[in-house]
Parts: structure tokens; sequence; C-alpha cells
């Protein structure tokens, strides 16, 4: 998330010098990679929080095991990292034929991203749904409460921000989101600046557990009970 947040900054200081000097190339092909590629760095980091919980309450609670969540949806960002990556590239090599595939590739890194991403808010929402569904009696109540509806913001703004993108390279260059640039600071900036702050006072720290000794259940079974630094 750090990594995802130093790259964003990064790229908006490009964005803000090409404002003055909107003829350089380099900066330009930094800052259009930083900004569309750099949030994904925002879904790693709900996957390994989501992960970190079924291993703490136990995988009877998920449909999924903690290592698919951790590993499973990495690969997914990683294979929509390098569709998304060669799509930047064909946009950004200067050449004027290469703009339509390299759109469509990038529409294509963004579509599996997305799809991927809703599936593991379905995940999310299956295991808030079953540890309640089955009353079962938890520490840090209030803390926990809160740490998911967290996550649920975050998700839902990172896939408002993923179908704006698709909507906007599915327009083309020259398409009605592309020249109004106030929708750009709506459906990017301002999404994934409230997505980095909704953990700024929600940071896992405050919650997850030092070592096995402490669990989230208290009727959870010994067997269930998986070391936070496994």
């Amino acid at each position: 998330m750090t990594i995802s947040g130093v790259s964003e900054v990064v790229g908006y200081a490009y964005r803000w010098s090409l404002a003055h000097n909107p003829d350089q190339r380099t900066p330009y092909i930094i800052m259009y990679c930083c900004i569309v590629l750099a949030p994904v760095g925002l879904a790693l980091a709900d996957y390994i929080l989501v992960g970190r919980l079924i291993r703490l309450v136990g995988r009877q609670y998920s449909i999924v095991n903690a290592r698919f969540v951790e590993f499973g949806f990495i690969i997914s960002d990683i294979l929509s990292i390098g569709v998304q990556s060669a799509g930047a590239g064909l946009i950004t090599s200067g050449k004027l034929e290469n703009l339509t595939l390299g759109s469509n590739v990038l529409i294509g890194g963004l579509g599996i991203n997305l799809v991927s991403f809703c599936f593991f808010a379905l995940v999310t929402l299956h295991l808030h749904w079953s540890i309640y569904h089955r009353k079962t009696d938890f520490t840090g109540q209030e803390r926990w409460i809160k740490m998911f509806y967290a996550l649920y913001l975050s998700m839902a703004l990172l896939i408002v921000r993923s179908i704006y993108r698709i909507i906007e390279f599915s327009m083309g260059f020259r398409g009605y989101l592309a020249i109004h640039e106030t929708y750009f600071y709506v459906f990017e900036c301002l999404v994934i600046i409230f997505a980095f702050a909704l953990f700024l006072p929600l940071h896992p720290g405050m919650w997850m557990v030092l070592d096995d000794r402490d669990i989230l259940i208290k009727g959870a079974s010994r067997k269930n009970r998986v070391p936070i630094t496994e």
C-alpha cells in the first residue's frame, strides 16, 4: 500500500509538471503508468487483510481458504497488471496506430481486475455473513465491525474507479470523459484518496493479534488457531 501511495504521488507530480510542459514524452509515460497501475496495490492490501481474517477466525467461515485469497487473487492481479502494462506501453509508444489496440488491451486488463475483485467482494461478504449468521461470540466486536465496513467501502471505491476507467478507455481518447477533466478528478483522484484515507484511522495494527494465544473467536477450537505470522 505504501508503494502504491508513493506511485500515486509520483504520478500526480508528473501530471502537474506536464500541465506546464505538455510535450514531454518520458514524464507522460511515467505519469500514465503510475496513475493507472498504482491502485492495484490497494486491492493487494485488501486481499492480504481478508486472508488474515480467514486464518484467524477459521476456514469454516469462508467459501475459499486463506491461501486462495492471499495468492489466487494476487496472481489474478499480477496478470491484470501485465495486461494493463502492455496496453499502457502501446498507448505511450507514440504511434497513432497503437492507440486503439493499446486501449483495448488496457480495457481487457481492467476487466480482468474488475471481475476478480467483484468475486473477492463476494468472498468478503460471505465471510462477514457467516460469522454473524452463526452468532459467533468474538472479542473486539466494535473494531471488527468497523474493519469490515472499511473493507466494503474500499472495495466499492476501487470497483467504481475500475468501471470509470473501462468506460473512459472504451470511449476513446477524444471521448466525453477523456476531454472533461472533472470526471478524472472525481472518479480517479478523489476515489483513490478516500480509499487510502480509510485505513489511516483503521490501521490493521489496531486489531491484528500478536500471536496465536490471542484469538478472535472465543468458542473456536484449538485446531483452528493459526499463528498470524504463518
